[in-house]
């Protein structure tokens, strides 16, 4: 059960970095 949640934790948090990076990436 821990290692679901941490899978559950880490993807979202994956995911946001992910796209926070294209974001930044798009600014300029």
């Amino acid at each position: 059960m821990l290692n679901g949640q941490k899978i559950i934790v880490v993807m979202p948090a994956y995911n946001a970095e992910k796209t926070l990076e294209r974001t930044v990436a798009e600014i300029p």
